[in-house]
């Protein structure tokens, strides 16, 4: 008896690492526990956040699906809710996050808006990889699973190096990869765009100057 209830403890820790193997998540999250079922994003499910994390939410969800996702006030069944609450930041600091998902729907809190940014790209990486095209993707299930989420940085400054001034690229590669950059968490681009002969790039439409040869 003993012998069959040590096999079935050792069955269910195997399930579960390996149910947790098969997510794969950048960068890999503190803490991660998969359950079982998920939760299917369609037209009627409702986004309850703040007027700039609901656009965050639709902007990064809609082209691929879609779908013209609504803003509710409060959540319930078949939502995403994002949640600031500064008491948070003691736990998880400023760029941490929990994300919930259930059968039910998609929680995420954070202290910050910086955190709940990275909230809503893991959500995003959950997602099947075709939430990533520019236009709507037909005969996908836009199923996520049902996990629980929590994560904060291990290190203040987190980046990559591109350096345009000596390897000459596109300048829509280059926003591309800015773009990619933040949906892994990275905060800053190391990005020397002048090396003595004058190389220039134009960024007055972003949000964020690059420095030149930090």
């Amino acid at each position: 008896m003993r012998t069959i209830t040590l096999l079935l403890a050792i069955l269910t820790c195997w399930s579960g690492a390996l149910a947790q193997s098969e997510i794969s998540i950048v960068p890999k999250p503190v803490k991660m526990t998969v359950s079982g079922g998920e939760f299917t994003l369609s037209a009627k499910t409702v986004i309850v956040a703040d007027a700039a994390l609901a656009k965050v939410l639709k902007d990064d969800l809609s082209p691929a699906t879609g779908y013209d996702l609504k803003n509710a006030t409060s959540g319930g069944d078949n939502s995403i809710v994002v949640t600031l609450e500064a008491k948070l930041a003691d736990k998880i600091g400023s760029e941490g996050y929990t994300l919930s998902v259930t059968k039910r729907g998609v929680t995420i809190r954070a202290a910050a808006e910086a955190g709940a940014f990275y909230g809503i790209q893991t959500l995003r990486q959950l997602l099947p990889s075709e939430i990533y095209a520019n236009k709507k993707v037909e005969s996908v299930a836009w199923t996520v699973p049902c996990v629980e989420i929590t994560d904060r940085p291990r290190f203040e400054w987190r980046g990559m190096h591109l350096d345009v001034a000596r390897h000459y690229m596109p300048t829509d590669f280059i926003r591309m990869r800015r773009i990619s950059r933040s949906s892994k968490s990275m905060v800053w681009p190391r990005e020397p765009i002048r090396s003595r002969s004058g190389f220039k790039a134009d960024w007055s439409n972003q949000s964020r100057q690059p420095s030149a040869d930090r």
